[in-house]
């Protein structure tokens, strides 16, 4: 079956697996879950996992249909593409992207045109009043840099499949070994299932560092004082290739909502850990008192201490660019700590605070390292987004071009919001240092061929095909 075909065609025979399925059980050895050998040998379950499995269990059916954003979401979060569009690295002219309630697409041309992806072992749902499901927000989709045809896809959600909260069926954190074929549920029901950050382990890529949070079950309605964390805000995932043969909750701690938004593992030392917390305001228990900021390990995880104290430190870390040996960060913060945006020039010890904000920045993979490409923050009426270039790793940034009036960021929250049209990601070509690509909400892909200056316009929500995934 190839990768680009109808999930329909791909589960047609697991229509039933509700009526089907048996209970999934949690070993106390390792928390992997395990479903009796009748349902595994029953062959219109083959394309699940069994942590899948147990959410499918635990779930109603409800069939998916196409989705638009209702009430409020009109006006603010209007079908997210988050940091999901991703070139495969190793055929540079295939490209995915997810489009919360849309689906994911598969584009074989450079991204100008696009094909529903092969969603077998994907639990979809994103609760509508009239019982049907739309698929949820995705955070990202990675291609393993050391793996081939392995490839990583964080889905939203809050809680873990034993809430019984809509929110948290089909959550969690997937893989795939076949290249997009299917996929694997690697959070297990005892899991956190918001997991938004990943590093894989340079010295053994079977390794996986997953980046969780310490947040409500759900939300709406939650419980604030159901976090789903114990030790800290990392999954270390072990025996990838085999859809996951452990986990451990690394003890960095955890703090009042906070999340896991960042974690970097170092190439050139064994061992070496990064991670980058934000927090929120929201009323949330207390935790260990982890508070916003970086963080390093140099045992694998084991013991964690905080990168130091006064300016830069103790800032959420929302959107982070770091550089491929970890020496440069650009913590583009997006409107926390008013807007700032901080850089460091030796890993994260000490910080230089930028004049004007960057809304998003990422390093450019060609040349020393210290070339980055970057989106300003303006007010609407101000117009297009200025794209900017660094050549000194963030410290200084001169404007190449605008972006296309699609796009807006709209600073300071100037109504009306407009937030369905924010900008989410800068993309560089891997080979090609004049390709550059810029994705947003509302399905929006901008495509520039000389390196920024001008941009075409690829896609909206619309110009995306039907999407019709049947209930599992």
């Amino acid at each position: 079956m190839h990768r680009t075909c109808l999930a329909a065609a791909a589960i047609a025979s697991t229509l039933l697996l509700a009526a089907c399925g048996s209970g999934g059980e949690t070993t106390p050895e390792d928390g992997l879950t395990t479903v009796p050998s009748e349902a595994t040998d029953d062959a219109n379950l083959q394309d699940y996992s069994p942590n899948a499995l147990a959410s499918l269990e635990q779930f109603p059916q409800p069939i998916t249909t196409q989705c638009v954003p209702e009430g409020d979401q009109a006006q603010y979060q209007w079908f997210r593409t988050d940091r999901t569009l991703t070139i495969d690295p190793r055929n540079t002219d295939r490209m995915l992207v997810a489009v919360e309630r849309l689906g994911i697409f598969e584009s074989l041309d450079g991204g100008t045109t696009w094909k529903p992806m092969s969603t077998a072992g994907i639990v979809f749902d994103m609760a509508k009043p009239d019982g049907t499901a739309c698929t949820k927000e995705m955070f990202q989709i990675l291609f393993d840099p050391y793996v081939e045809g392995r490839i990583y896809l964080f889905f939203g959600g809050t809680g873990t499949v034993e809430t019984g909260e809509w929110q948290a069926r089909g959550a969690g954190f997937y893989v795939s070994n076949d290249d997009g074929l299917t996929w694997t549920l690697l959070t297990t029901p005892s899991m956190n299932v918001y997991t938004n950050s990943l590093a894989v382990d340079p010295f053994d890529p079977d390794t996986i560092y997953a980046g969780t949070a310490a947040i409500p079950a759900t939300n709406t309605e939650a419980d604030p004082n159901e976090v789903w964390v114990t030790d800290g805000m990392i999954y270390r995932i072990d025996g990838v290739s085999q859809g996951g043969t452990g986990w451990r909750e690394l003890p960095t701690g955890w703090g009042q909502a906070t999340r896991a938004n960042t974690v970097w593992a170092d190439p050139a030392v064994q061992g070496r850990l990064v991670l980058g917390v934000f927090s929120s305001p929201r009323p949330a228990p207390k935790g260990t008192g982890l508070l916003a900021g970086w963080y390093e390990s140099l045992d694998g995880g084991d013991t964690w201490t905080s990168m130091g104290t006064g300016t830069g430190h103790g800032i959420s870390v929302v959107n982070p660019a770091i550089s491929a040996d970890g020496t440069r960060i650009i913590n583009a913060t997006q409107s926390e700590q008013g807007d700032a945006t901080f850089v460091s020039s030796d890993g994260g010890r000490t910080w230089t605070k930028l004049a004007e904000p960057i809304l998003y920045a990422v390093f450019d993979p060609h040349g020393d390292g210290s070339a980055a490409y970057g989106i300003r923050d303006v007010q609407l009426s101000e117009g297009p987004n200025p794209f900017v270039k660094s050549t000194d790793g963030g410290l200084t940034w001169t404007t190449v071009g605008f972006l296309p009036e699609a796009f807006k960021s709209n600073r300071n929250n100037e109504g009306p919001v407009f937030r369905q049209a924010m900008p989410s990601k800068v993309l560089p070509h891997p080979t090609d240092p004049s390709v550059i690509y810029v994705s947003g909400a509302a399905g929006m892909i901008a495509r520039s061929n000389d390196a920024g200056a001008t941009w075409t316009m690829l896609t909206t929500y619309t110009d995306f095909p039907p999407f019709e995934v049947p209930a599992r």
